[in-house]
């Protein structure tokens, strides 16, 4: 089984620059952007370092693919061992071997099966903040087409609280680099976005 880890586009996934308080873009010179509350962007900082953490868990993962192919070669090896001694009188060792070849390869077959469970539920959880992340970026970027609603904020903040509830736990070394790569790209990007610390 492949493990599919999605890598975007830094530029398609880049902090949106806070607006001007008033004043024309060069864009749309007789348009007005509204300023964007701390909320809006601390929420879809929030996602995106979801997205980052899940994306690191994902990566851990890559070794599925290895356990089909491991429990085929052991079930062959399996089968033509048995073929074998059809027709003889299998010594004590053999059987024990073969018993235990057996048990081996259904404790593999059974972690495979976990793990792939695994792997489909972080790679949709992934999308599912990704997709989050771009939408509310667009919004933002795109308010002086289409202004933000009074109620965006707790709109997407729900929408968040909705993916995170059924989300599968991710290690705490995935979540500590995630959130180091999003201080890091904010400091780099867009300074001023840098939550408070006091």
């Amino acid at each position: 089984m492949h493990v599919d880890v999605t890598h975007t586009d830094p530029s398609a996934t880049r902090v949106p620059e806070q607006a001007p308080r008033a004043g024309a873009t060069s864009q749309h010179p007789s348009v007005e952007l509204e300023p964007v509350s701390g909320l809006i962007y601390q929420t879809m900082r929030d996602g995106w370092t979801f997205c980052k953490a899940t994306s690191k868990a994902l990566g851990r993962y890559q070794w599925v693919s290895w356990l089909g192919a491991a429990a085929a070669i052991i079930s062959a090896v399996t089968a033509t061992t048995i073929f074998a001694t059809l027709n003889k009188s299998p010594s004590t060792a053999v059987r024990v071997i073969i018993g235990s070849v057996t048990v081996l390869t259904a404790a593999i077959t059974a972690l495979q099966a976990w793990a792939s469970k695994q792997v489909k539920g972080l790679s949709d959880q992934h999308k599912h903040f990704h997709a989050f992340h771009r939408e509310v970026q667009a919004a933002i970027e795109q308010r002086a087409k289409t202004p933000l609603p009074p109620d965006y904020a707790d709109k997407i903040e729900k929408e968040l609280a909705s993916i995170t509830a059924g989300m599968i736990p991710i290690g705490t070394w995935a979540w500590d680099r995630a959130k180091a790569e999003m201080e890091h790209d904010i400091r780099e990007t867009s300074p001023h976005l840098s939550p408070s610390r006091g």
